[in-house]
């Protein structure tokens, strides 16, 4: 009986929920579980999760890492030191501090490391210690770090020169180191660079997350009215006690924007769902902005979360996006205006084009005699926070 309950009430979810409700077999009963029913779907976002499952992918909408130690690094010329240390991070609970300079790991010296190198020392399962050489004003000290699970920001803020501020945006989450989540982080975020000419918001590799914080994240760029992405969605209709479907139009409800302010957003192959709706809405309404990068995924796709009766989960596909120009861009990506070959330092690349914007004539950037560039230390910070990236595209909307 437990059985034929999640089976039929995974089955009622698809009724009431599944966005496009032709392709629905005209006879449900003919499946051995709901994970074959699910699956008979052409539709790869609709999934049937078992308990066990469901824990799992639950897990993925929060920000916390995979093992790390949760620091953020920095260099001047061939000396590392920590420019910012993750509260309730293994690195806090050793004791290390921001401004430590990290002199050797493990007996292997950090002076002169590349980026590439540091980030394979520093690597590890949790559980796993590490032992640092730290100095800390003239006392040399040795401490102790257990790799292990924290909460990391969803949000980054970096400075490149006095003319271009980098904000880095990994997901759209309400459970990070910020109580309202994502939409709070950039909002402190872009109130720090304002000053800055123009502002760099790097979104690649970012898989999405939930829709309302991207509609927050969006309407701080936005003027109030603009139109940030159309739907078609289905939701239950309490009067008939069954789905609808019905067509939706979300705006910028906000009471200012970033006005005149220029941004750079920087996107790629894996920039999907939340991601590209804030894209496509930074593209289409502030002439101030210009998308680089490659075409992003193509998730024009949103998908509702429900808890069944034995403790899975049903994932399904329960709405259909489309840009405020009403175009498609499901499987076909949204295209940046400047096009990047990956042979290209993408940064750097952003840097000189802020430079342009702001009507400052393009001089030579030069990277320090010694050690890392700036965007080399960037990159560094991006892929120490330490969370699976790719393992999240799938479940990218709530």
């Amino acid at each position: 009986m437990d059985q034929a309950d999640e089976y039929i009430f995974a089955w009622q979810a698809l009724k009431i929920f599944y966005i496009f409700q032709s392709d629905l077999p005209s006879d449900p009963f003919t499946f051995d579980g709901p994970a074959d029913l699910y699956a008979s779907l052409d539709e790869r976002w609709t999934k049937y999760y078992t308990p066990r499952e469901a824990n799992k992918l639950l897990s993925l909408f929060t920000t916390e890492s995979s093992a790390g130690i949760g620091i953020f690094f920095d260099f001047e010329g061939d000396t590392l030191f920590i420019r910012h240390v993750i509260e309730n991070s293994p690195a806090e609970d050793a004791g290390l501090r921001k401004g430590d300079t990290l002199l050797a790991a493990d007996g292997i010296s950090l002076v002169g490391i590349s980026t590439d190198s540091l980030f394979s020392v520093l690597s590890g399962d949790s559980a796993q210690p590490i032992t640092f050489t730290v100095l800390r004003g003239a006392s040399h000290l040795e401490i102790t770090v257990y790799r292990g699970y924290f909460v990391a920001p969803t949000v980054i803020t970096d400075t490149l020169d006095d003319v271009a501020a980098h904000i880095s945006l990994f997901e759209f989450l309400d459970s990070t180191t910020y109580p309202a989540g994502t939409e709070q982080e950039l909002r402190v975020a872009l109130a720090q660079t304002a000053a800055f000419p123009v502002t760099i918001l790097n979104m690649r590799s970012n898989p999405g997350g939930l829709v309302d914080q991207c509609v927050k994240v969006a309407n701080q760029f936005l003027a109030n009215g603009d139109i940030i992405i159309c739907s078609t969605m289905r939701e239950y209709d309490q009067t008939l006690g069954t789905g609808a479907t019905v067509d939706f139009i979300y705006r910028d409800t906000s009471a200012a924007g970033t006005g005149t302010r220029k941004f750079i957003i920087l996107v790629d192959g894996y920039t999907a769902s939340a991601a590209e709706v804030v894209t496509s809405a930074i593209k289409d309404n502030l002439a101030s902005c210009r998308i680089m990068g490659s075409n992003t995924y193509g998730k024009a796709r949103g998908q509702i979360l429900m808890g069944t009766t034995a403790g899975g989960l049903v994932k399904i596909t329960s709405m259909t996006f489309t840009t405020s120009h009403g175009i498609d861009y499901n499987l076909h990506g949204l295209a940046p205006h400047v096009q990047l070959n990956y042979d290209v330092d993408w940064i750097k690349a952003a840097q000189d084009s802020a430079h342009i914007m702001a009507g400052i004539p393009k001089r030579a950037l030069k990277a320090p005699a010694h050690g890392p560039t700036r965007a080399q230390v960037i990159e560094l910070n991006r892929k120490m926070r330490g969370i699976p990236r790719m393992e999240r595209i799938a479940v990218v909307k709530k």
